[in-house]
C-alpha cells in the first residue's frame, strides 16, 4: 500500500543513512529510522545492521579506528541467538553462518562497542538507541530538524476501497442510478410502473446508464463524446427539475 511509503517518510530527505547486509530487514530498518529520526540525505549519523557470519563488519571497525569514519555509528549484528543451538545454524542465506569465533554476532558487537559505536543490548533496543543518539545531535546543533513537509496526495487504491466498503463498485453505482431513474426514449408516453423519477433522455445517454448497471443491450454509442453525454445528462436533469418545480432550472449546477 502506498500509505505505508508515506508512513515511512520515504518521500522526503533527512539526516540518517543506514547500511545493511540483510535485504529482508531493510523494510524494518526503514521503518525504525523513520520513527526515530528524520530520514536520509546529508548524513550526520550512520545506522549499521550486521549479522552473524562473514567479516564485512570489521571493515567498518577498521575505518572507525583509522578516523575515516568519525560520525556517530549505531550498530547491531543480528544472530546472537545462534549460541542457543547445539549445532551450527545458518540464518536465511549462505553468508549468515559463523565459521569462526570472530564471525559470531556477539564478538562483532563487542568489537563495534570497543571501536566507539553505539551498540544496544538487543535488537529490541535498537530504535530507542537510534532516537537517543539522534536527539543528542539535535541538542548540540549538529542536526537541525526541518519542518515537516506535507506528503504528496496519493490516490486511494480502488481494490482496497471496494474491499473496505469505502467506494462503491461501478456496477453498484449504475444499478442505483437505474433504480432511481426510469429510462425511456423520446416520445414514449407510457407511464412508469416503478420509478422515483421519470426522465426522458437520448438513447445514447440511456445506454450509458444501462451499461453501468450491467445491461449491455443499449444502443450504439459510437462517436458520442463524454462531453456530449455530460451535457445531455445536465439537460435531462434541468428538464426534470423544471417540470417538478415550475421554475426554469436550466444552467444551474
Amino acid at each position: 500500500m502506498l500509505d505505508n511509503i508515506l508512513a515511512s517518510k520515504l518521500y522526503r530527505p533527512g539526516s540518517v543513512a543506514y547500511v545493511s547486509r540483510s535485504g529482508g530487514m531493510s523494510n524494518e530498518l526503514n521503518n525504525i529510522i523513520a520513527l526515530n529520526t528524520d530520514g536520509v540525505f546529508e548524513v550526520k549519523m550512520i545506522v549499521m545492521l550486521g549479522e552473524v557470519g562473514g567479516v564485512e563488519e570489521y571493515k567498518l571497525i577498521k575505518a572507525m579506528g583509522d578516523g575515516r569514519v568519525n560520525k556517530p555509528v549505531v550498530a547491531w549484528c543480528i544472530g546472537t541467538c545462534a549460541k542457543m543451538f547445539t549445532s551450527e545454524v545458518q540464518f536465511g542465506h549462505a553468508g549468515a553462518c559463523a565459521n569462526a569465533d570472530t564471525e559470531t554476532a556477539e564478538v562483532k558487537n563487542k568489537a563495534l562497542t570497543d571501536a566507539g559505536a553505539y551498540v544496544p543490548r538487543s535488537f529490541d533496543e535498537l530504535g530507542h538507541l537510534i532516537k537517543e543518539v539522534y536527539e543528542k545531535l539535535v541538542n548540540d546543533g549538529t542536526i537541525v530538524p526541518r519542518p515537516e513537509e506535507a506528503p504528496p496526495t496519493v490516490p486511494m487504491d480502488y481494490a482496497w476501497a471496494r474491499a473496505n466498503r469505502v467506494a462503491a463498485s461501478v456496477t453498484g453505482i449504475g444499478h442505483s442510478l437505474r433504480q432511481s431513474v426510469n429510462i425511456r426514449p423520446y416520445g414514449d408516453t407510457r407511464q412508469p410502473v416503478f420509478a422515483r423519477w421519470h426522465w426522458s433522455m437520448p438513447d445514447h445517454l440511456a445506454s450509458v446508464i444501462r451499461s453501468l448497471s450491467g445491461d449491455n443491450t443499449g444502443h450504439d454509442m459510437t462517436g458520442t463524446s463524454p462531453g456530449t453525454l455530460i451535457t445531455d445528462l445536465r439537460l435531462c436533469i434541468d428538464r426534470h427539475l423544471t417540470s417538478r418545480s415550475g421554475h426554469d432550472m436550466t444552467g444551474r449546477s
